[in-house]
């Protein structure tokens, strides 16, 4: 579960990085850690430089 206390950018951000978490479980990509953390900072910017919001 998402904090949801915490503002709301850095709860984006943790949904972003728990999605990609699970498709690299279910797909077994066997990413490393910052390899997720890298695409969640990359996939997150595309999202709000394109006004795409989380609602």
């Amino acid at each position: 579960m998402i904090n949801g206390t915490k503002p709301q950018s850095q709860q984006e951000s943790t949904l972003l990085h728990e999605i990609i978490e699970a498709l690299d479980f279910n797909l077994e990509l066997k990413l490393e850690y910052n390899q997720i953390s890298q695409l969640k900072v990359g996939l997150y910017q595309v999202l709000k430089d394109n006004g795409i919001k989380f609602e």
